[in-house]
């Protein structure tokens, strides 16, 4: 019996859209280009998800691919919290497990920052019964480390589980530890609050 709804953050309960933010600072299209690589698209971004450095550190990272767009860059990581927006779905969806009774949780890939500028946007997940953001226990889907540390801390029967997840081996890593799991699309909110 599923008694337990685990939730993935990012594109799951909210949208992650930081194309429309970039667009918002109109710069060229060269500098856009160079910004958006040195930030949203650097391989040093997983140091961040997994808490692998501090803050500032991350910015240096990001500057140091880019280091003549110091200033553009210093723009977009000061206000980027904005590229976090909660979907039209979230509440009715999270209130239509909470009605049935079940115990919610999340599980994400969130590096600290970004978690710092978006939490007015994330505060409803203060109201779960608990969760787990991969920069504080230093480790990210789909290590296995992470899935465990979410059943440990919660005493959570990995078959009494269902997981929400957008990316497929996120996905597979949960139900070799014996999770219920579902490949995310909107389509699976909107159909269940159809209904």
């Amino acid at each position: 019996m599923i008694r337990n709804i685990i939730f993935d953050v990012g594109k799951v309960l909210v949208n992650y859209q930081w194309r429309p933010y970039m667009d918002t600072f109109g710069f060229t299209e060269d500098v856009y280009q160079r910004v958006e690589q040195a930030v949203f698209l650097n391989p040093d971004w997983i140091l961040g998800d997994m808490g692998a450095v501090t803050p500032d550190e991350w910015l240096n990272l990001m500057i140091s691919k880019e280091p003549a767009l110091e200033k553009e860059i210093r723009a977009v990581y000061d206000g980027f919290g904005a590229v976090i927006e909660k979907f039209p779905y979230t509440d009715a969806w999270v209130g239509h497990f909470r009605e049935k009774g079940y115990h919610l949780y999340y599980l994400s890939n969130f590096p600290e920052e970004l978690h710092r500028k978006s939490y007015d946007t994330l505060r409803f997940l203060d109201d779960f019964d608990g969760g787990i953001f991969s920069w504080k226990v230093k480790c990210i889907k789909p290590e296995e480390k992470i899935y465990r540390l979410l059943l440990e801390q919660y005493h959570l029967k990995p078959e009494e589980c269902l997981f929400y997840d957008d990316t497929a081996v996120n996905i597979e890593a949960a139900k070799k530890l014996g999770i219920n799991s579902i490949l995310f699309q909107q389509d699976i909110a909107l159909q269940m609050l159809e209904k």
